[in-house]
C-alpha cells in the first residue's frame, strides 16, 4: 500500500489508501507537530491499518470520516480508543453491499469511474472512445446485463455472442469480443467480483488491404472543386499537408497558433495523450489567414461543419468526414482505379490514407522521420516501414509535393500581398495566383497527369531538396514574407513595404505566376521563398525573425 508523509503548514500529512478495495488515495491531516516525525510515521502506519480494516468490513462511505477524526486526535489515549472501535467492527455488522451486475460495471467503466480508481488497469479513453465502448458492450445486456459475474457461465457467453450484429466484418466482431473479454478480466482483478470468469476466444481480424495514396494532382483537383463546401476542402488540404489524425485535427483552434506560426496541440486532443507542436508551412498559414477572414467574428474552431448544405450538422466527426470524403472524390471527378472503388487486396481511399499520403510524400522528399513524427504524432519511426512501398512508388513516378494550399483552394486574395509585386505579376500573360486551379474545378486530369500521376503537366516534378531551397521541410517552413506577423493568425497585422521592389524582385514576381500556370510547384515554392526574403529585407532590414526582433528590443532596454 503506497503511503507517505508530507509536511504541511500546521503539521504532518499522511497519504492513505481507503474505501472499497482501498481504491481511494488521499491526504489526511495529522495533528502531529513537525518536530515529531517518528510519531507521525507511527500514526501513518496505524491509520493505514484502520483503513484496511474499514475496507474489509465494508465501511466505505464513512471510512474518510473515521480517518479524519483519528488524524485530528493528538492524545494517544483518544487515538487508541478509535483504533479499538474500528477493530471491533465485523463483517456481520457491516451493511450489506448490493452485488455488482454486468450492467453496473459497464456503466462505471464507460463513465470513467474505473479509470479513476484503477488507472494502472483501466487506461484513459476520450468521451468518444468511452461511448464507442458502451455501444459495443451494451449489445450483450439482454443476456448478461442483470447477472453478477459469478453467475456468468460459458453458455451465457455463447448466447451473448449471437447478439453481435450479423453481417459485420471479422475485425468489427473481434472488437466486440475484445471489449467483453477485457470486462471479464478486470472483474477478477482488480475489482475482485469473482474468482474466475469464462474464457472468451477472439479471432484475429482480416488482414487490412494495402492503403491508397492520394496524388498531389488529385489533391489539387479535390481542393479546386467548387461544388464541395469550402469547410471540407480546407480540412482535406490541411490533413494532406500536416498528416495529423482526423479526430485531433477537428479540435484545432486559431488560438493554438502562436505569433511565430507554431501550432500547439494540447495533450487532451491526442490519441497518445502527449502534447506536441511544429512550425506550420507558409502556404498553410496563408490559407488559414484567408479562411479566418471569411469566418464570423469570434470564430474559434478552424474546421467547422459546412453551412448552406442540404443536411447541416452541428459538429464534424471523423466518421462524417470519412463518409463525405468518398462522395467528394466522385464529385471532383477523381476516378482513378482503386481510389474510390477497392481492388482485390486493397481498400478504397479513407481519411487515414490522407495521413499516410503525407508520410509517404514527405519520406519520398527526403524529410527526416523526426520531422514527420512532429506533425503526424507517431510514437515510433518503426511504423514507417509499412510506407516503404508507397515511398518507392512516389519516387518512381516523381509525385513531388502538394500544391500551395491557398492557391489550390482558390481562396480569394491568395496572391502576393505586396502591391508592387502584384502590379508586376499582372503584366505577365497567364492566370494570376489563386485562379489557375479555381478555373479548372472539377475538370478531369489531363493525359500527362494520368500517365505519371504528377500535377506538373507533361513534366513530372522531382522531390523537393531542402538543401537547395534553404528550408527544413517540403514547404520551407520559414516565417519571412508569409509568416504569422503577415498572416495575422494571432491578431497581428502586416506592415506595408517602406520601399519599392528592385528589378530582381520584380522579375521574380513576374516569373511566379508563370511557374504556377505551368504547375511547377517546387519552382513556385522556391520563388515564393526568395520573394519573402527580399520583401522582409525591405520592410525590416537587419531583422531576420520575430525572435531576433524581441532580442534586439531587450538589448535596447525595451525601447
Amino acid at each position: 500500500m503506497a503511503s507517505r508523509l508530507r509536511k504541511k503548514a500546521t503539521g504532518w500529512g499522511a497519504r492513505i489508501r481507503f474505501g472499497e478495495n482501498l481504491g481511494r488515495d488521499e491526504w489526511i491531516s495529522l495533528d502531529v507537530p513537525h518536530d515529531q516525525e517518528p510519531q507521525a510515521k507511527d500514526r501513518l502506519a496505524r491509520l493505514q491499518a484502520m483503513a484496511k480494516r474499514l475496507s474489509e468490513v465494508g465501511r466505505h462511505v464513512e471510512a474518510r470520516a473515521w480517518l479524519e477524526e483519528a488524524g485530528a486526535t493528538r492524545a494517544e489515549r483518544g487515538f487508541r480508543a478509535l483504533e479499538a472501535m474500528v477493530e471491533e467492527l465485523s463483517p456481520e455488522t457491516a451493511p450489506q453491499r448490493a452485488p455488482k451486475t454486468f450492467r453496473k460495471v459497464v456503466q462505471e467503466l464507460c463513465d470513467g469511474t474505473l479509470h479513476e480508481l484503477h488507472p494502472e488497469d483501466v487506461r484513459y479513453r476520450t468521451k468518444q472512445g468511452r461511448d464507442a465502448r458502451l455501444t459495443q458492450l451494451s449489445t450483450f445486456f439482454p443476456v448478461l446485463g442483470d447477472k453478477t459475474f459469478d453467475q456468468i457461465t460459458g453458455d451465457d457467453i455463447d448466447e451473448a455472442k449471437r447478439l453481435i450484429p450479423k453481417g459485420v466484418k471479422q475485425g468489427t466482431r473481434s472488437r466486440y469480443l475484445r471489449e467483453l473479454r477485457f470486462l471479464l478480466r478486470i472483474a477478477v482483478d482488480p475489482l475482485a467480483l469473482c474468482e474466475r470468469t469464462p474464457t472468451v476466444k477472439v479471432l484475429k481480424g482480416e488482414p487490412r488491404g494495402v492503403f491508397q495514396l492520394l496524388y498531389p494532382a488529385e489533391d489539387a483537383q479535390l481542393c479546386a472543386c467548387l461544388e464541395i463546401p469550402i469547410e471540407r476542402r480546407i480540412l482535406y488540404a490541411f490533413l494532406a499537408r500536416n498528416g495529423g489524425r482526423v479526430s485531433e485535427t477537428l479540435q484545432y483552434t486559431f488560438q493554438c497558433i502562436d505569433a511565430d506560426g507554431v501550432i500547439h496541440v494540447a495533450k487532451e486532443w491526442t490519441k497518445t495523450k502527449k502534447a506536441r507542436y511544429w512550425q506550420l508551412a507558409p502556404d498553410v498559414l496563408e490559407a488559414l489567414r484567408l479562411r479566418r477572414a471569411q469566418m464570423p467574428e469570434g470564430a474559434t474552431l478552424i474546421f467547422v461543419p459546412p453551412t448552406g448544405v442540404r443536411q447541416p450538422i452541428k459538429q464534424l466527426t471523423r466518421h462524417h468526414v470519412l463518409r463525405m470524403l468518398n462522395l467528394d472524390l466522385k464529385t471532383a471527378g477523381i476516378t482513378r482505379q482503386g481510389l474510390v472503388t477497392a481492388l482485390a487486396g486493397e481498400r478504397k481511399l479513407c481519411t487515414h490514407d490522407v495521413r499516410a499520403s503525407f508520410v509517404t510524400l514527405a519520406r519520398a522528399a527526403g524529410m527526416s522521420d523526426r520531422w514527420i513524427m512532429d506533425r503526424s504524432g507517431h510514437e515510433s519511426a518503426a511504423v514507417f516501414e509499412k510506407y516503404d512501398r508507397g515511398v518507392r512508388h512516389a519516387r518512381e513516378i516523381h509525385l513531388g509535393w502538394w500544391a500551395p494550399m491557398a492557391i489550390a483552394l482558390g481562396l480569394p486574395g491568395a496572391e502576393c500581398e505586396d502591391t508592387a509585386i502584384d502590379a508586376a505579376a499582372g503584366s505577365v500573360s497567364g492566370p494570376k495566383l489563386g485562379q489557375s486551379w479555381a478555373k479548372g474545378a472539377k475538370r478531369p486530369m489531363n493525359s500527362a497527369v494520368r500517365a505519371n500521376g504528377s500535377g506538373m503537366g507533361g513534366e513530372p516534378s522531382h522531390p523537393i531538396n531542402p538543401a537547395k531551397t534553404g528550408g527544413e521541410g517540403p514547404q520551407n517552413a520559414t516565417r519571412e514574407g508569409l509568416g504569422p506577423a503577415d498572416l495575422s493568425i494571432s491578431g497581428q497585422s502586416s506592415s506595408p513595404p517602406e520601399t519599392t521592389p528592385g528589378p530582381v524582385e520584380q522579375a521574380l514576381a513576374a516569373a511566379l505566376p508563370v511557374a504556377i500556370a505551368a504547375e511547377q510547384w517546387d519552382l513556385a515554392q522556391a520563388i515564393m521563398q526568395e520573394l519573402g526574403e527580399r520583401r522582409r529585407a525591405r520592410v525590416a532590414p537587419g531583422v531576420t525573425s520575430l525572435a531576433d526582433a524581441r532580442r534586439k528590443r531587450d538589448e535596447g532596454g525595451g525601447k
